[in-house]
């Protein structure tokens, strides 16, 4: 069932059938045991329903955008997602396509235009201005939008690049900053002057290995800030860090046909499971009264709710090579699924062969990534 109204996402529901009959699902028990909603987009009014219900619940939402739909539920199920998966280039059109939607709306409405040549930062405007873009410039930009689109919802952006491997995008932090003493007296050469600075800059401000961090700044006026009659500055800084991965070593292609979607197969099944096994494996080394000082630090790689910057970024990275791990095999066969691995190949080839869920056996799985 699907409807175009968020109201509609109620703990039960009547429906009415083709003969008349009327009876009610009750959604709540549908939900009751759900970890996470995915969907791609192909059936959009049924997917973005499905997604208003899981926000309702808190249940995460991510999205394989493998082509614009052109409606409003196609761009309500993107903003709805806490992940969204897509390749380089798609999800350029489709932002663009909705900044272009925004600003017409906007300037339709706007009484009171001028003749400078401004369009709102938080409307993704200004491209021309960021200088040195390059593609993990585009990504933070590409991210910085969906966040801005989706009334600043935290997002998590995954983009597969082919045989160039794949990012992850994910804001770290955002401050903002109010300044008033540029503009003070209302000074129209000051403010005329600020308009046609740069209303948002990207720069690169870490580089390593395997990831990156960038900070995204914008500039925007204000008006009779503070209801003192003075023009004021805001200024938002928005921290992003960006992992990387390349494509498996020693891939033999015989069909991509699926590789996509076995990526994100792969990319969702560390992220809950494996990661789940993980916690479990601690919670039972926590109760067990024999556990050493040695073996309690192991697994850190697993304890997702710890906010320290590294063990993010070792957790993104382990989701990304093992999404590799399983488009590469994949790749290796005919047809989407046939060479799809199953556990007994996780088992084999990113564990030596070893079957118990041991405290190290995540930390062995990381390990053999890293080598692949």
């Amino acid at each position: 069932s699907s409807s175009s109204s968020s109201s509609s996402s109620s703990s039960n529901l009547n429906n009415n059938t083709t003969d008349g009959t009327t009876f009610s699902y009750d959604y709540d028990g549908v939900w009751k045991n759900v970890h996470q909603l995915h969907s791609d987009t192909r059936h959009t009014e049924a997917a973005a329903f499905l997604a208003r219900q899981a926000n309702e619940r808190n249940v995460p939402v991510s999205v394989d955008v493998e082509r614009d739909r052109y409606s409003d539920e196609f761009d309500d199920l993107i903003d709805r997602a806490s992940f969204v998966f897509t390749n380089e280039n798609l999800m350029k059109e489709i932002i663009h396509r909705r900044v272009l939607s925004i600003s017409a709306s906007a300037s339709a409405n706007d009484d009171d235009s001028d003749d400078h040549d401004h369009v709102d930062a938080n409307l993704g405007g200004a491209i021309e201005y960021i200088p040195s873009r390059d593609f993990y410039h585009d990504v933070v930009l590409l991210c910085y939008r969906l966040h801005t689109l989706a009334n600043n919802k935290a997002r998590e952006l995954i983009v597969t690049r082919g045989e160039l491997g794949a990012v992850h995008c994910k804001m770290e932090k955002s401050e903002i900053q109010y300044n008033t003493q540029m503009l003070k007296g209302n000074n129209e050469d000051d403010y005329s002057t600020l308009m046609k600075t740069p209303q948002l800059t990207i720069e690169l401000v870490e580089r390593h290995e395997t990831w990156v961090r960038i900070v995204l700044q914008t500039t925007t006026t204000i008006d009779n800030y503070e209801g003192d009659g003075c023009r004021g500055i805001l200024i938002e800084t928005f921290k992003y860090m960006l992992c990387m991965v390349g494509p498996p070593k020693d891939i033999n292609i015989v069909d991509t046909t699926g590789s996509g979607d076995a990526f994100v197969a792969g990319y969702l099944f560390s992220q809950i499971v494996l990661e789940r096994m993980g916690r479990e494996n601690e919670a039972q080394q926590e109760r067990s009264s024999s556990k050493s000082e040695s073996s309690s630090s192991s697994n850190l790689l697993f304890k997702t709710d710890d906010t320290s910057s590294s063990l993010v970024q070792e957790a993104i990275l382990f989701r990304l090579r093992f999404a590799a791990w399983v488009a590469g095999k994949k790749i290796g066969g005919t047809g989407a699924r046939q060479a799809l691995p199953a556990w007994r190949d996780v088992i084999c080839d990113l564990c030596g062969g070893e079957t118990e869920r041991g405290s190290n056996m995540m930390d062995i799985i990381s390990n053999r990534l890293n080598n692949k």
